[in-house]
């Protein structure tokens, strides 16, 4: 398995930049600040209060989630990302708070280290024979008491097929109940697992077609109208 990680780490994840994530996500600006809203809307509640609260972003991606982090007044934030490219675009546009790193290495010598750990659309890359080492990994890096907060696309959506294969790297995809089911097994107390929140026009609009293309026209029904899902565990005390 490690050699397989490896392979797939050197192939995929050095070009992950220039060959997949910029031809699907706009980096400019404007591009930032709309996903700080969005994510103000879905983390800010989830967050921990205490401004100085230790936070690691694993899959930091390009910095989006950093850089809504210190718009809102995180001082004590870092990101880990295994793709070279994305961490140099982070340290050069948005933070030096970031490092090249595999998420399992890296949280092998991370004991009780973090208040909060957050990843968004991670676990859907992670091969499903490693899926629990991984929570795992983030349980123990955990402090008592801490979160972990995990964002991937929602199979429970209709012909998820574009979510579920359009990026190489996707391993796994995840329901609202294997998403909970998971977090269960790896022993996170409080779990809850819900939509990603929409914007109230969003919600109109996908009220409407559920009703009339979906249910009426195709007989198709489904629980959630959002593409995306977040998961949440609490380590619990000692």
């Amino acid at each position: 398995m490690e050699n397989k990680r490896e392979s797939l780490k050197n192939e995929v994840w050095e070009k992950y930049l220039t060959t997949c994530y910029k031809f699907r996500n706009k980096l400019t600006q404007r591009d930032f600040e709309n996903y700080a809203s969005i994510c103000d809307r879905a983390y800010r509640k989830l967050l921990p209060q205490n401004k100085q609260a230790r936070i690691l972003d694993i899959g930091c991606g390009t910095g989006h989630f950093l850089y809504y982090l210190e718009k809102i007044g995180y001082t004590n934030h870092y990101g880990i990302d295994i793709s070279p490219e994305q961490v140099e675009f982070v340290k050069n546009n948005i933070t030096q708070r970031a490092e090249t790193a595999d998420v399992f290495e890296y949280l092998k010598a991370k004991n009780d280290q973090f208040d909060a750990i957050v990843g968004n659309d991670i676990i859907a890359h992670i091969p499903k024979d490693s899926t629990l080492s991984f929570l795992n990994l983030i349980y123990s890096s955990l402090k008592p008491n801490g979160k972990c907060i995990l964002r991937t696309d929602n199979m429970d959506m209709p012909f998820p097929v574009k979510l579920r294969y359009v990026d190489f790297t996707i391993q796994t995809g995840y329901t609202e109940s294997s998403f909970a089911q998971i977090l269960r097994i790896a022993k996170f107390d409080d779990v809850r697992v819900f939509p990603f929140p929409l914007r109230r026009s969003s919600k109109v609009v996908w009220t409407l077609r559920k009703f009339f293309v979906y249910k009426l026209l195709l007989g198709v029904s489904f629980n959630s109208p959002s593409g995306a899902i977040i998961g949440i565990g609490i380590k619990g005390s000692p």
